[in-house]
């Protein structure tokens, strides 16, 4: 949490996160207190975000009993591991599925990428 006391205590790092952010070229426009609860804001909404980055990916060969899940901080990453356990779309006897965050995304059986129902096809 972010308690600065006056607008000279703020990091320049901090300073570019709030240009960035919420578009103020200088905080001295503004109120400490302003700044301080625009900074908690921010810093709440990227700790929200941060859980969308977890990745994870199971498979398993139909001719083997346990799966094997792998867990990606990257996207391309898992990109990489779904295309080399399904060899590019080629191999048939492998199961597959990617979540993000826990939620399913794609799945792959019998040679075919599977993706959820969403909204729109109900």
């Amino acid at each position: 949490m972010y308690k600065f006391n006056s607008h000279d205590d703020v990091p320049k790092n901090l300073k570019v996160i709030l240009f960035e952010e919420e578009g103020i070229d200088s905080i001295t426009d503004y109120p400490i207190v302003k700044i301080n609860s625009l900074l908690n804001e921010i810093e709440k909404r990227s700790k929200e975000l941060n859980k969308y980055k977890d990745y994870e990916v199971e498979y398993q060969d139909d001719s083997e009993k346990t799966s094997t899940k792998v867990k990606f901080n990257n996207l391309e990453d898992a990109f990489v591991c779904m295309d080399r356990v399904t060899n590019y779309g080629k191999k048939k006897d492998v199961s597959l599925l990617f979540t993000q965050a826990g939620r399913p995304v794609r799945g792959y059986s019998r040679g075919q990428w599977l993706y959820p129902q969403n909204l729109y096809d109900r």
